[in-house]
């Protein structure tokens, strides 16, 4: 099974196909956030890019209908019990929008960078230049999944390819439950997640690769790259950090350490920038005398912060790892906690696989990038969403498992502790194992995914 098929060409196939399954077995609305997405999308293909402030609120104006839709279907949120009307759907997925009864609506990602939206956005413009018609509401959403769908598809593909080691591990991942579920969403976790991982690919590429020299092209879309991570997701910007691990000889120009140096350090002033003067949560109204005072009471008792970190582990760690591995809906559906912990503990033996083994050096750096962004994700939750429950408050809110999943491939190598190798695995066992058990775990991870997606909303 999959013998002659490189780990690329096995992501591809298998992509597409459960991507779109999943696509259209989950009802609209019933992904994270995608209430708020899909009003986002709408209003950027109506060349509505800059929302409207009205009564304190930022938003925009929006039919009635869609409004109307989403209200009904967000009252299936949290009931795994209900299962979704299908003849509602039916009726409903060809309703028309009208643009003569549009009412103002305030959501939370109207403030969120347009950048990430393009797939959706120009998925349902080339559907609606093709066609002549105008888009349903049934349309918006499915259109809108399949185009960040592809664009996730896109830059993992792309990820596999130029990754020079463990490329069956970042399968793995991108192939996961949570993954492919977010990446067949409206969510932009799949645009934020396939980006983390084609940086993560072409920096390691430029570091371990013999024949490979850093030239202008390269400089500039590390430039990108690191633009990217800074100003959507500022948390996962560490992952660039991976550059100084590139050997000096290869690079051509020498004055490029100088630039480096001085880009990087004009982008941590970006995140301090970040963490202080913006709320770090899209939509989220938190008073910048509260963030402040946030930030404060973790100065003074540096401490007391570090254990509130381990107790906010210690309390949350199962629902960390079902929503990292697979949670559905809007994180009501959680896969089983034994198979999120066999999948959890299947990547930690894929990535003991590997025959290059990364040097001690470069795993405390790895491992400090890792805690990096660890802090950053959890500091950032703490001094903003965490504030409403209080100054010093004993636990931080609001972290999901998904929020690793971007930076988990740099966990995850770290583990490669030749474990294969002490076994003494006979060549034939390795083969079956890498081209039969492996191959057939995946496929029962992603029908299993897809069976339970279908129960939660149509049984």
């Amino acid at each position: 099974m999959f013998e002659k098929w490189k780990e690329e060409k096995i992501f591809l196939v298998l992509a597409l196909i459960f991507g779109l399954l999943i696509v259209f077995l989950v009802p609209p609305v019933m992904s994270p956030d995608e209430d708020s997405h899909i009003k986002k999308i709408y209003s950027i293909t109506k060349g509505r890019i800059l929302p409207i402030k009205s009564n304190n609120k930022l938003g925009n104006y929006f039919p009635k209908e869609m409004l109307d839709y989403i209200t009904y279907m967000k009252d299936y949120i949290g009931k795994s019990k209900n299962n979704y009307d299908y003849n509602f759907y039916v009726s409903n997925y060809n309703a028309k929008l009208k643009k003569n009864n549009e009412v103002f609506n305030d959501y939370s990602t109207a403030n969120t960078n347009i950048f990430v939206y393009i797939p959706q956005v120009l998925a349902i413009l080339f559907f609606k230049i093709i066609t002549f018609k105008s888009i349903s509401i049934g349309n918006y959403f499915y259109l809108g999944r399949i185009g960040n769908l592809l664009s996730y598809i896109f830059l993992i593909y792309n990820a596999i390819k130029k990754l020079p080691f463990s490329k069956k591990l970042m399968l793995f991942i991108s192939l996961m439950p949570m993954s492919i579920y977010l990446g067949s969403s409206l969510n932009y976790d799949a645009v934020l997640i396939g980006i983390s991982f084609f940086a993560i690919s072409y920096i390691l590429n430029l570091i371990y690769s013999r024949d490979v020299k850093i030239t202008k092209k390269d400089f500039y879309l590390f430039v990108f790259l690191s633009y990217f991570l800074l100003e959507f997701k500022f948390v996962y910007f560490p992952i660039v950090l991976l550059i100084f691990l590139v050997p000096k000889e290869k690079l051509k120009d020498k004055k490029w350490i100088l630039f480096l140096k001085i880009f990087l350090g004009v982008l941590v002033l970006k995140i301090i920038y970040n963490i202080i003067f913006k709320t770090g949560v899209s939509g989220l109204l938190v008073e910048k005398k509260m963030i402040l005072s946030q930030i404060y009471f973790i100065l003074r008792h540096p401490i007391k912060y570090i254990i509130i970190l381990y107790n906010t582990y210690n309390l949350n760690k199962d629902y960390y790892i079902t929503s990292f591995v697979g949670n559905f809906g809007w994180l009501d559906t959680p896969m089983n906690i034994l198979f999120s912990i066999f999948y959890m503990g299947l990547l930690v033996f894929i990535s003991n696989f590997e025959t290059r083994v990364i040097n001690i050096k470069s795993k405390i750096y790895i491992f400090g990038i890792s805690i990096f962004i660890y802090l950053l994700m959890f500091t950032s939750m703490y001094i903003t969403w965490t504030t409403n429950w209080g100054i010093g408050y004993e636990a931080v809110e609001g972290v999901q498992g998904r929020y690793f999943i971007p930076f988990s491939f740099l966990i995850l190598i770290l583990f490669n502790l030749k474990i294969t190798k002490m076994i003494k695995l006979k060549k034939e066992t390795i083969i079956t194992i890498k081209f039969y058990i492996l191959p057939s775990l995946l496929l029962f991870s992603l029908i299993f995914s897809c069976l339970t997606i279908f129960i939660r909303f149509w049984i």
